[in-house]
């Protein structure tokens, strides 16, 4: 017999990686940093980020940093993961991630004055409902109408139309609301 002998060959092809997944969240803005969870990798898995801050048109280079939000402004952001594994095809999953605006209310306070012939205003105001600043953010001062004041007998009302940050706040990161007070002149008495 001669015999003649021929190789054959034995391959291995990657596996699909299908357990990641990334998950996205909307947040009220608390002054903190949010970030979309990974879940699904393991020890030894190279994981890489890009985001989008306009739909998907443009993206930003891969990066091993955790892409995240903190204030309004910086979203909604796409963020993508690929996750990269010996042996196995590339992962990819993508989440959105947001800050929405944290709701303040404001009144204008209301008092009442018994008539003296002068013009009365009132530029104070209280804040009211669940919202608040964050840490030491606040506002600096209200603006009010100017049709906010009364001199004779009656009522008008105590109207904010905006308000002025205080250093460091950003005013895009809250959702004003402006409750109106009332003002009101009531009879003197002749004396």
């Amino acid at each position: 017999y001669a015999f003649t002998y021929k190789t054959g060959t034995l391959t291995v092809t990657n596996a699909t990686i299908t357990d990641v997944t990334l998950t996205g969240g909307s947040w009220t803005y608390n002054g903190a940093a949010h970030s979309a969870t990974l879940t699904g990798t393991h020890t030894g898995d190279t994981v890489v980020y890009r985001t989008s801050t306009d739909g998907g048109e443009k993206w930003s280079d891969w990066s091993s940093d955790v892409p995240s939000v903190t204030h309004v402004s910086d979203g909604p952001m796409k963020v993508e993961v690929k996750v990269s594994r010996a042996n196995y095809d590339d992962a990819t999953a993508s989440a959105t991630i947001a800050v929405t605006k944290q709701a303040i209310e404001l009144t204008a306070d209301s008092k009442s004055w018994t008539y003296d012939g002068s013009a009365h205003t009132l530029h104070t105001y209280t804040r009211t409902g669940s919202g608040s600043f964050v840490g030491s953010e606040d506002i600096a001062s209200a603006t009010f109408d100017v049709a906010s004041t009364i001199t004779n007998v009656g009522r008008v009302d105590n109207t904010i139309t905006g308000v002025t940050a205080k250093a460091g706040t950003d005013l895009n990161d809250y959702a004003f609301t402006y409750k109106t007070g009332t003002l009101t002149v009531t009879n003197a008495t002749i004396t």
